[in-house]
């Protein structure tokens, strides 16, 4: 257990973005993560969350697909190509999703799966992309287009 504790203590400063159209499905999501450490941002909609992206150091984006104007995958895409270094889980409960959707994001997770499997996945993905960037010789991954 104290390898664990120590691997979340790392991710204790991380910065995650929600982005879902279901302000209650925000909410609820938004207090996971912030009691379990992370800072969270927050958007209803697919051009808000690039906006936010745009200006502030994101570690993870947890985006919904089924949004109006804007689907979870169009904004996943705008996303990859101002920063590809920043993970995106796509988080819907959408009946279908199509296989591109999955494709250009980093994993997904079905909504109203258990809290420990999405803190897992928030977790892995934010100290895999750290220890990456350690490797190269950068601090954390940041986006440029500040």
């Amino acid at each position: 257990m104290r390898p664990r504790r120590l691997a979340h203590a790392r991710s204790m400063d991380a910065i995650v973005l929600c982005v879902d159209d279901d302000e209650l499905v925000l909410e609820v999501m938004q207090a996971i993560l912030k009691r379990n450490g992370y800072s969270v941002l927050a958007a209803t909609n697919g051009q808000q969350a690039l906006e936010v992206f745009k200006e502030n150091a994101v570690d993870l984006v947890l985006l919904d697909y089924d949004m109006p104007g804007m689907k979870g995958d169009v904004a996943a895409l705008e996303m990859k190509a101002l920063n590809p270094l920043v993970p995106l889980i796509l988080h819907s409960g959408a009946a279908e999703i199509p296989e591109m959707a999955i494709k250009v994001t980093d994993g997904f997770i079905s909504k109203g799966c258990d809290t420990a499997v999405l803190l897992s996945a928030v977790e892995e993905l934010i100290l895999k992309t750290r220890t990456s960037a350690a490797r190269n010789g950068t601090d954390r991954v940041r986006n440029s287009a500040h």
